[in-house]
């Protein structure tokens, strides 16, 4: 959907979705390499891209983010929230596309973010995920957010069978292990100088 949502983490940004965004995504969700635990598909053309972006803005359900290097002032990735159900709702879609970003905790920070804004402004209260055991770095990024596997079962991708883990995270959870949420400072775009941080957000 359409939104104005954004977060700030020491150099990481997540801003809304952008047309001129989606050029770029194209390339990182045809690069075999950063799609390879993502559903199998055929390459997408700029035209399917352009009417995905289309259909995107239109759909209440997924809020999509950027992930931005302020410094360098430049695109490295996504993160979005999705398949919202009353307080409850999906993290996923985080992509790093920028190899020399990687390893480096922005989608740990990124992840936080998203999920920040979701206990802000929508009063989510938990949050659900899936992921596969052979996703280390997706995995690792979970377990360190404080996510706990609910449950496991073995899937077909491609030409391998996974473990597909469902997890999840309450919002006491989140607070608890997430020192750096102090360090989150939000607020909608065009609206820079309303910036609050996360602690003083919930409190208000």
């Amino acid at each position: 959907m359409n939104h104005r949502y954004c977060a700030l983490c020491e150099d990481i940004l997540i801003r809304p979705l952008k047309v001129e965004d989606i050029e770029l995504i194209r390339m990182w969700r045809n690069d075999k390499s950063l799609s390879k635990y993502l559903k199998p598909i055929a390459e997408i053309t700029p035209e399917q891209q352009l009417l995905w972006y289309r259909k995107y803005e239109e759909d209440k359900n997924i809020i999509f983010f950027t992930i931005v290097h302020t410094k360098e002032k430049r695109c490295i990735g996504t993160v979005a929230l999705y398949n919202f159900d009353g307080d409850n709702c999906e993290l996923g879609k985080i992509v790093i596309g920028d190899n020399s970003m990687q390893g480096k905790g922005v989608g740990y920070r990124s992840a936080l973010m998203a999920m920040c804004i979701g206990f802000t402004y929508f009063e989510i209260d938990s949050y659900r995920l899936q992921v596969f055991l052979e996703n280390d770095t997706a995995y690792s990024l979970y377990l360190k957010s404080g996510f706990k596997e609910v449950k496991r079962y073995k899937v077909e991708m491609g030409q391998e069978i996974l473990t597909n883990l469902e997890m999840q995270i309450s919002i006491d959870q989140f607070n608890r292990t997430n020192e750096m949420v102090n360090e989150v400072y939000m607020y909608l775009e065009g609206d820079e100088a309303e910036m609050m941080q996360y602690g003083q957000a919930k409190e208000s």
